[in-house]
């Protein structure tokens, strides 16, 4: 890519990112928290009603500036989570739980364009350790989920697998079948599938932020089972559902009785899982 180059939307849905892609509903604005009474930035978004929180940290770190009549109508590539804080980082006092934006890039900017190079830099950085994770310690998982420091421990490293692609090479993604989801969990599916069946799996999911847990269930969706076939992932799916709470889940994982059922079933799935729940 040129020096010159930005953030399209012709490139972001490209690169598969759409889903974190998000329309500007206001300009971004420096403001105190109302409870925290912290300095940050919002972000509201047309496709999700709550207010969305930037660190003024971040902006400082990341060398983030919004430049003027960036705003309403703009898109903007938007990771959220949601954290608990406590008013003057003082524990003694009562949490808040916010929504905050965990990374950001503007569109049509040069040096929003550069920093998106060195975030996707970071993140296949993280992905090949997960990877390395897995093949020195798959061996180990049959003993590893026993416990709920284990099922973190695991769960912790793969949620940085995914299919980033690459900011030096023309930003292509992983092109060896060793490499993409489905020939890793293939390669690997004697591990994961240990990991897909352990007992209170799903709550340890739902822990995670929403980037990891997305893709962690990913992960998890194309092992397979040479034994039980679809029915193991029918299952998985099921206690997923049931451990969100979200009658509209739990009603699309229930009764599985076709292909198209089961594909709805892990759409469903996979988009609750990015949303920043509670």
């Amino acid at each position: 890519m040129a020096k010159g180059s930005v953030i399209t939307q012709q490139l972001v849905e490209a690169l598969g990112l759409a889903s974190v892609s998000f329309v500007l509903k206001a300009p971004l604005r420096n403001t105190l928290h109302p409870e925290l009474q912290d300095p940050m930035f919002t972000i509201q978004v047309e496709e999700y009603p709550e207010t969305i929180y930037l660190d003024r940290q971040y902006c400082f770190d990341h060398q983030f500036s919004v430049p003027s009549g960036y705003g309403t109508g703009d898109r903007i590539l938007l990771w959220m989570r949601r954290v608990h804080r406590h008013r003057n980082n003082d524990p003694s006092q009562p949490a808040t739980t916010v929504l905050m934006a965990s990374d950001c890039f503007l569109y049509d900017q040069s040096r929003e364009f550069q920093r998106f190079r060195l975030f996707l830099r970071s993140k296949r950085i993280l992905d090949s350790q997960a990877r390395d994770f897995l093949a020195r310690n798959g061996e180990h998982f049959g003993t590893l989920v026993q416990s709920s420091e284990g099922i973190t421990k695991i769960l912790s490293a793969l949620g940085h697998i995914a299919e980033w692609p690459d900011p030096e090479n023309g930003f292509r993604r992983h092109s060896s079948s060793d490499a993409t989801l489905e020939g890793l969990a293939k390669n690997y599916a004697a591990p994961l599938l240990t990991l897909r069946n352990a007992k209170n799996l799903p709550a340890h999911i739902l822990r995670l932020d929403p980037e990891q847990r997305a893709n962690v269930f990913r992960l998890l969706c194309h092992v397979p089972d040479q034994q039980d076939g679809s029915q193991s992932l029918i299952v998985f799916l099921r206690d997923m559902g049931a451990a969100t709470n979200a009658q509209a889940v739990i009603r699309r994982t229930h009764g599985i009785k076709t292909g198209a059922d089961l594909s709805r079933a892990i759409d469903t799935v996979r988009q609750f899982l990015t949303l920043p729940l509670g």
